[in-house]
């Protein structure tokens, strides 16, 4: 029966996906532009509104606790040099969220002349109401469900669709995926994951003997570098063929995408600061001495500790990564150099000043690397006999890593600090209680509660707009699946 069932659904893998991104959206999908991801915001925000990179505004309307601007640091680090605001974050999400602000900014002029027709209250267009959050979040989601299914596309050169499907799943709902995917929505992480997937995607497919094959991953590769600066590690294996080729004509394509993309981080630092080479979180965010005296601990804190450890928040990676070595010996050359990136991921992250990524859930910066654990979660399930019991182990693992959501959604754990042993184990059993409180923080759901509570039917037209757009947005992700199953010709 069961490998009847895992027969149906690879066969229609792409609409299972399509509706599985689509109801879970339905359901869980937050709208809000919040913490980190709001300094991020600021940039395209600016730079759309105001014509510059002056985050005085931005930051003075958003200046609360759970936003962490800048203006709320010390003044030897708020401020630059020129006397601007600092901005701490990368340019690359604002760059993939300017078209969804440009929707924001037309659907929110469109629905206003509705407003007034209606005699509603107006709302403010300057990119802080609802509908730029709203698409913000949705657009990024979307972004994010194309890499996972990018992901898949990817595990099936490798691996049976039963299993590749499993793995993908496993990764979503059992990792710090599903929390970025859908309670932070806004998160940069959820970006890494588009950006990389296709990286690796278009690597693994386009001939590499023509330049403008070369020229587009140099483009994609210098996106990998803007979205976040330590993901540089990711285009390594695209290096190292240009460099065992000895190719001119494709290391200069290659360059010539990846060069003016990148440079485009440091004219942003020179806009700010006065400098192209410039550290925004200041240079002790990065200890280099660390290499030498701090590693070796901080590689147990980071993968250990209840402190936002990876394996004891998250589990499934602990699998994860001892099948990317299993493969990694049985000389899977995707998977060599996944176990070599995230060995430099886990070194990179072990030396920075805040090691545990301050609120977050899990070792938040692992969540980049999900290509190369959904890999190495395939190895792993390849060990088991029967398709019974690989989707029980997912199973139980996604569903343990869902409750834990629902609990750090709800506040019940701690997103700064440790889980406090055993009382957060004793809380995931009555987690489901949480379901309701996720549900209703959704898009859907916030604004569904203040229509019923009677506070006007606004309410219920952004209902009708977020339905409307996750329909669109299923239509366009068969679309896009659709030729991407063909370029990839998984069989």
């Amino acid at each position: 029966m069961f490998k009847g069932l895992i027969k149906t659904t690879t066969r229609s893998h792409l609409l299972l996906f399509t509706l599985i991104f689509f109801f879970s959206a339905l359901f869980f999908l937050k709208s809000r532009i919040l913490g980190d991801p709001f300094s991020y915001y600021a940039w395209v925000r600016s730079a759309f509104f105001d014509h510059n990179f002056n985050f005085y505004n931005e930051y003075t309307t958003f200046n609360i606790d759970k936003n962490w601007t800048a203006i709320a640091w010390p003044k030897e680090l708020a401020y630059t040099k020129i006397g601007l605001l600092n901005n701490p974050f990368s340019i690359g999400p604002a760059i993939f969220w300017t078209p969804f602000v440009i929707l924001a900014f037309i659907l929110t002029s469109l629905i206003n002349i509705l407003f007034t027709i209606l005699r509603l209250p107006i709302l403010p267009n300057g990119g802080y109401s609802f509908y730029y959050h709203f698409l913000v979040s949705f657009g990024n989601y979307f972004l994010g469900a194309i890499g996972i299914f990018l992901i898949y596309l990817i595990l099936t050169r490798y691996f049976s669709k039963s299993i590749s499907l499993l793995s993908t799943f496993g990764i979503a709902f059992g990792s710090s995926v599903f929390n970025y995917l859908y309670n932070e929505p806004t998160s940069s992480h959820v970006t890494s994951i588009f950006i990389i997937s296709l990286f690796y995607f278009l690597f693994l497919n386009l001939k590499k003997n023509r330049l403008r094959h070369w020229l587009l991953l140099g483009v994609i590769g210098g996106l990998i570098f803007l979205v976040r600066w330590q993901q540089i590690i990711f285009i390594l294996p695209a290096g190292w063929q240009l460099a065992r080729d000895c190719q001119l004509k494709n290391i200069l394509a290659f360059s010539l995408g990846f060069i003016p993309i990148c440079s485009l981080q440091f004219l942003a630092w020179y806009a700010i600061s006065g400098s192209f080479f410039y550290i925004p979180q200041g240079s002790e965010f990065v200890s280099l001495t660390g290499f030498l005296q701090g590693t070796p601990p901080n590689f147990i804190k980071i993968l250990f500790s209840a402190n936002h450890g990876l394996f004891y928040w998250t589990p499934v990676v602990m699998f994860a990564l001892l099948g990317l070595i299993i493969l990694s010996l049985q000389k899977v050359t995707l998977a060599r150099w996944g176990l070599l990136i995230l060995i430099l991921s886990l070194i990179i992250n072990s030396n920075l000043s805040d090691i545990h990524g301050g609120f977050s859930f899990s070792a938040r910066r692992f969540t980049e690397d999900s290509l190369f654990l959904a890999i190495g979660l395939a190895g792993f399930l390849e060990w088991f006999k029967t398709n019974l019991f690989r989707m029980s182990f997912i199973l139980v693992f996604s569903i343990w890593n869902v409750l834990l959501v629902l609990q750090y959604a709800a506040y019940k754990i701690p997103g700064w600090g440790y889980l406090v042993f055993p009382d957060w184990v004793k809380n995931q059993f009555t987690a489901w209680t949480h379901l309701p409180y996720f549900i209703g923080h959704s898009a859907l759901g916030s604004n569904m509660y203040y229509f019923l509570k009677g506070k006007g039917v606004s309410f219920l037209i952004f209902d009708f707009i977020i339905v409307l757009s996750y329909l669109l947005g299923l239509v366009l992700f068969y679309k896009l699946g659709r030729n991407l199953t063909k370029l990839g010709n998984p069989g």
